[in-house]
């Protein structure tokens, strides 16, 4: 692997990766482990480091090493700061993992949902379930 690359690819990447990691695994050492051991492995193949292909398919390295890892997946008990509640007080980590693969993943609902193994129609109720609890938090906060 080149340095250089390795760099290229953080440059254009590693933000969205980052936020990716931290979303899924809630954990600041362990979402830099991750994002480190994603570019690495992405950088020892030859690619364009700037496409939004390349970020897709980091992202799903990402998706993958943190489905792998039982010890990267965050505890219920810890929520993430700033979190929207689960309306079934559930952990809701499969909406935020759609959530993540969309808005830093460059993946479709239904490329992220095929990713994690939910149907598309899923994907696009539980999405449309975090956007609708995002836009009432908003509300509640200018109130």
């Amino acid at each position: 692997m080149r340095s250089s690359t390795a760099l290229a690819v953080y440059d254009r990447h590693g933000d969205a990766l980052f936020s990716l990691a931290l979303l899924l695994c809630r954990d600041v050492d362990r979402a830099v482990d991750a994002v480190v051991a994603t570019v690495t492995q992405a950088c020892a193949t030859a690619s364009d480091p700037m496409s939004d292909a390349r970020r897709k398919s980091l992202a799903a390295d990402l998706w993958h090493r943190y489905a792998s890892d039982p010890g990267a997946q965050a505890s219920p008990q810890s929520p993430p700061p700033g979190c929207l509640p689960h309306p079934d007080g559930q952990s809701g980590e499969q909406e935020q993992a759609l959530l993540g693969l969309v808005l830093f993943g460059c993946h479709t609902y239904g490329q992220a949902a095929a990713l994690i193994g939910v149907s598309a129609p899923s994907a696009a109720v539980h999405l449309r379930s975090v956007l609708r609890r995002a836009a009432d938090v908003r509300s509640d906060r200018r109130a």
